[in-house]
């Protein structure tokens, strides 16, 4: 074999230009993908939001949007809010009574056969009426064995300042897992109080159950509504899940 003439053949050879659109294409969509999977730090923030939001406009799954984090979320198409029919079951609320923290700063309507079931200086958490037994068992036997329990029918309302140099969505981020399918949106009272609406599919630290939270930002505290969804559970309990959301709705400065 001639060395020298397979050399000046190869040098020759030009690779079709789609061959090289093809390469640019690729690399672009593992760098997305990178991005929309792992998160990965040392990448800037905008530049993942950006990535999700191709991905979503490919897949056609608006859930993948992630709000601007300079504005709280003001600015998201995708509001979850009251108007919001396909998230919407319907609640009467007529009845319901109201909760007024002075100490915390706010206001909250929760159902009228409800009660309170724990509190401290930064929380307060709510459960229906019969199930306020099953969740004191539940906590004796965990504090017995160590063991974590996700009854799911507790509903809690925290306070906690703000840290400098961080946002409320800096905040929403956090409660997602690593492997979570979950997402953040705009969410707005009925008192037109802006916040952010957060669902976490988990797997949470624990190994299980769905949660869902709503955030909002008064006189530099973030207030939290938490509900985490039955250990385990893979479905959401739409019921339960109506009833925080009206939590939510309802909520307000005091």
């Amino acid at each position: 074999m001639d060395i020298k003439k397979l050399k000046e053949k190869l040098n020759k050879k030009v690779h079709p230009a789609w061959v090289w659109v093809l390469a640019v294409v690729m690399g672009l969509f593992s760098f997305i993908s990178f991005n929309v999977l792992f998160e990965p730090s040392f990448i800037p923030a905008p530049i993942i939001d950006i990535s999700k939001k191709i991905v979503g406009s490919i897949l056609g799954d608006q859930d993948i949007d992630i709000v601007d984090s300079n504005d709280g979320g003001a600015n998201n198409q995708n509001n979850y809010s009251q108007n919001d029919s396909n998230q919407d079951i319907s609640v009467d609320t007529s009845n319901w009574k109201t909760y007024e923290n002075k100490e915390l700063g706010f206001s909250i309507k929760y159902p009228n056969d409800w009660a309170e079931y724990k509190k401290s200086e930064s929380s307060i958490s709510f459960s229906s009426a019969k199930d306020m037994l099953i969740l004191k068992e539940e906590e004796l036997n965990s504090v017995d064995t160590g063991n974590p329990y996700f009854f799911g029918k507790l509903i809690s309302i925290g306070r906690f300042a703000i840290e400098p140099n961080k946002t409320i969505r800096d905040y929403a981020s956090d409660l997602l897992s690593i492997e979570s399918e979950g997402y953040i949106k705009d969410f707005e009272t009925v008192n037109n109080l802006s916040g952010l609406y957060i669902y976490d599919q988990g797997p949470n630290r624990y190994g299980g159950g769905i949660g869902e939270y709503y955030m909002f930002l008064l006189d530099n505290f973030i207030y939290k509504i938490s509900f985490d969804h039955e250990m385990l559970s893979e479905k959401v309990d739409e019921n339960l899940s109506s009833i925080v959301k009206n939590f939510a709705l309802n909520f307000k400065k005091y």
